[in-house]
């Protein structure tokens, strides 16, 4: 008795940057999911090259020798499975492209169209967008100027040892929130308390007080923040610009106070777009659209908003009630090493999984049909040792 596992990794929205060299992508095939490139089928290169530029034949051509994308979605007729990472109803983690002489142009609203997606080589989600702006352009280089910085303050005393050291694995883990936003509010949070302790750790708090507004400040002076983000995130930050700018002249803790207040803002905006969806917005998900259904899929997956949830789906189809079939709609919304805000006050770390178990058999008879049972497993753990931060 044998088995064979397949491991299949599809593009999410801040995966974009491991297409830009092909070395360190061939690194992520090798080292993070055991396939070498030289190993990679011509099936597979010809799907992903039917996928993102209409040619089966772009990554066999051995002159070429690029390195594959990662698959922005996958099907299987047999388990009636269609699966995507779920971006593409995001407007913050999806590129909207204006359409321009020659080209048509795509954004949220316009739902799963693949012909467009394809004649841009998928653009709205291999280009820069308004979230890579928050968690890169913003986040990653103050968490990076921010460690570089506590590296080298001194440390005399035992409790700003410990303290730095609190410091640093809170910068650590800041990647970890989301929506984003609430990244800064934690790290606001945090020199608000470090105020109320010994005035000896005041260097430290000043380090990150004087890093988070400086790189609030050089994000909110970048035309893309503003030409990326959706029109209601796009007037929060207009309007809170020159406000910050001021207050930061007048006083770092009331300029703090007011950007505490519009990341709360902006992360309750965010929240919003992650309920769930609609009966009339799954009806336009790529595996229950009419020109789908010829495949015979029945389950659209995704993950992305990181909310586990599933919907049963009917639809008023013309067809018999023999034929009728039924639909679902599931999330994984798996997400690893979570910060989750406690009721009251405070913030607990914990892992979360979450999997789509599949079992498949042949009924007995003939006639050879298939009988499948789908069931959701969820894994979620939590501890002491993972809150302590000293």
């Amino acid at each position: 008795m044998g088995g064979r596992v397949r491991t299949l990794v599809l593009l999410g929205n801040h995966d974009k940057e491991i297409f830009a060299d092909d070395a360190t992508l061939a690194l992520f095939y090798e080292q993070c999911l055991g396939q070498p490139v030289e190993t990679l089928s011509d099936d597979y290169r010809r799907w992903i090259g039917q996928m993102y530029f209409d040619d089966v034949d772009h990554y066999l051509d051995p002159e070429r020798k690029s390195v594959p994308w990662l698959p922005f979605y996958w099907g299987d007729q047999g388990f009636r499975l269609f699966v995507t990472h779920g971006q593409w109803r995001d407007q913050d983690n999806s590129r909207r492209i204006t359409p321009k002489k020659g080209r048509v142009g795509w954004q949220v609203k316009d739902g799963w169209r693949l012909d467009i997606w394809r004649s841009l080589h998928f653009a709205p989600f291999t280009q820069p967008c308004f979230g890579d702006t928050v968690a890169c352009g913003l986040l990653s280089g103050f968490i990076y100027r921010s460690k570089e910085r506590l590296r080298a303050l001194p440390t005399p005393t035992a409790i700003e040892t410990r303290e730095v050291n609190r410091l640093k694995i809170i910068l650590e883990e800041l990647d970890l929130y989301r929506p984003t936003p609430d990244a800064i509010k934690r790290i606001i949070q945090e020199t608000r308390r470090l105020r109320r302790l010994d005035i000896k750790l005041a260097n430290a708090r000043k380090i990150i007080e004087d890093e988070l507004l400086n790189s609030v400040c050089t994000w909110l002076s970048w035309d893309f923040t503003y030409e990326s983000a959706s029109t209601k995130t796009r007037g929060i930050l207009r309007v809170s610009k020159p406000i910050l700018k001021a207050l930061k002249r007048l006083s770092v803790r009331i300029a703090l106070g007011f950007l505490y207040e519009a990341m709360a803002l902006m992360s309750w905006l965010q929240r919003s777009h992650r309920d769930t969806p609609s009966y009339d917005a799954m009806q336009r998900f790529p595996a229950f659209l009419t020109d789908y259904r010829e495949f015979g899929l029945r389950i659209h997956c995704e993950g992305h908003t990181h909310t586990p949830l599933q919907e049963e789906l009917y639809f008023q189809i013309p067809v018999t009630p023999k034929n009728r079939q039924n639909y679902t709609y599931i999330n994984l919304g798996t997400w690893r090493d979570q910060l989750i805000p406690k009721k009251m006050q405070g913030y607990r770390r914990r892992s979360v999984g979450r999997t789509l178990v599949v079992l498949d058999k042949l009924t007995e008879g003939s006639d050879g049909r298939r009988s499948f049972a789908y069931w959701t497993q969820d894994i979620l753990t939590w501890g002491d040792k993972a809150d302590r931060l000293e």
